[in-house]
């Protein structure tokens, strides 16, 4: 049978989309789809201090800037590419201040923690909004808390959600000394008002509330790795209007004295998890994140997470995120396969279980980066912060970013059995 020469021609052309696209239901895996880094960077910057992602927008902090003035960098996406957008610096920066110690990002919105200004006395800790109306990012309002004392620390860190912000002020001495205090302010067209002060129901001494925060819709967790046992805890509030309720403390089925639970805390709708980098379970310091679920009797451990051939001195669950399926758990003391150069571990939910699915490592590894340190998750993209990276300088430090892009996961053949530890 005769074939001709244009029913071929279209046959190849029909067939080339089909075989380079993946087919309906492909699942993808994380990959690094960029490190950037600022157009001004110099040695002792420290880029990715802090870290944030919100759709096509990835924020980090630069605290080391300008004698410790501090600032951040914001890229923006463009197909496959982040480009450096704007660098935010505070109007009243002077050295010292930190600006850029915390950051979030979300929409036309970007809140940074600046810990150690001085509105109100030494370390007193101021925050500044910025906004952008598609052009470029200007300082909207410098927010301080009614209470302000030095050395409070307002500032680190910090949370954004729609037309409000959490900032974390974890010294604070409101209770006792450096029990901790999370502030919580709202937009009305362009200004930020605090709406309400919240403290634990069984606020301590040196709890340190507020250690972590993260601030989803009407959610907000809150960690406190302190106390006299520093075995720590999480707190869980509500918003109800205008007021904000707690509805659960959670502490870990198996935890113990100098745990640090709390160090990391995320959550999202009815779910949370909390980092333990202190946990000593596969040795000194390997760490441990736990998951907790809202149900009808209330706020329940359902699983511990923990990497595979974890040791000691790990810090797994120093940083932790959680948005949809995915979770995020970072372990700045990694030390496979180089001393200290961190990781960042992925979990995503199958059913009602949480499996590890693979962990971040840089395709430029080197000792010391502290990978995992920061993390942030939306969406099918993250980013984390390697403040130890020395190129083109000493502790320039460096901005990842990871898409949930990849057919495999990257380093592994098509059909293994993904199981131990997976070098990026």
């Amino acid at each position: 049978m005769k074939v001709s020469l244009r029913f071929l021609l279209m046959l190849v052309l029909v067939s080339i989309p089909i075989l380079s696209s993946p087919s309906v239901g492909q699942q993808l895996y994380f990959e690094e789809q960029q490190e950037v880094t600022a157009d001004d960077i110099e040695s002792g910057d420290l880029l990715g201090w802090s870290a944030s992602v919100a759709g096509d927008l990835a924020a980090f902090g630069s605290l080391g800037d300008e004698n410790r003035t501090g600032a951040v960098y914001l890229f923006r996406r463009s197909g496959v590419t982040w480009s450096q957008e704007q660098k935010l610096t505070a109007s009243d920066g002077e050295p010292d201040d930190v600006f850029g110690t915390s950051v979030d990002v979300d929409g036309d919105y970007a809140i940074v923690g600046a810990a150690e200004d001085s509105p109100a006395g030494h370390n007193s800790g101021s925050a500044y909004i910025f906004h952008t109306t598609g052009g470029a990012w200007f300082e909207q309002q410098k927010i301080v808390p009614s209470d302000h004392i030095l050395d409070d620390k307002f500032g680190e860190p910090v949370s954004i959600s729609g037309d409000r912000v959490a900032v974390s002020s974890r010294f604070h001495d409101d209770f006792f000394n450096r029990s901790g205090s999370v502030y919580v302010f709202v937009r009305s067209a362009t200004q930020w008002s605090e709406e309400k002060k919240i403290n634990p129901s069984q606020p301590i001494t040196n709890a340190l509330f507020g250690w972590a925060i993260d601030l989803n819709a009407d959610h907000l967790i809150a960690g406190a790795p302190g106390g006299a046992t520093n075995a720590g805890k999480a707190f869980v509030f509500v918003r109800s209007a205008t007021d904000w309720n707690e509805v659960a403390k959670l502490e870990p089925s198996d935890g113990q004295f100098g745990d640090e639970f709390g160090k990391g805390a995320a959550v999202d709708g009815g779910t949370a998890v909390v980092g333990s980098p202190a946990s000593d379970t596969f040795g000194t310091s390997s760490g441990a994140a736990y998951v907790f679920v809202e149900s009808a009797t209330g706020w329940n451990e359902t699983q511990k997470l923990m990497p595979p051939n974890s040791m000691g001195g790990d810090q797994f669950g120093v940083s932790v995120a959680i948005r949809g399926d995915t979770i995020l758990v970072g372990a700045d003391g990694t030390s496979d396969p180089e001393s200290g150069c961190g990781a960042v571990y992925v979990y995503v939910r199958n059913g009602n279980v949480w499996e590890y699915e693979a962990r971040w490592f840089l395709e430029d590894v080197s000792p010391n980066q502290t990978l995992g340190r920061v993390v942030s998750l939306d969406g099918d993209t993250g980013v984390s912060g390697a403040i130890g990276d020395s190129d083109p300088g000493f502790f320039t430090g460096t901005g990842y970013v990871f898409s949930r892009t990849a057919l495999q996961i990257p380093g592994v053949e098509p059909g293994m059995h993904v199981e131990g530890w997976l070098r990026y």
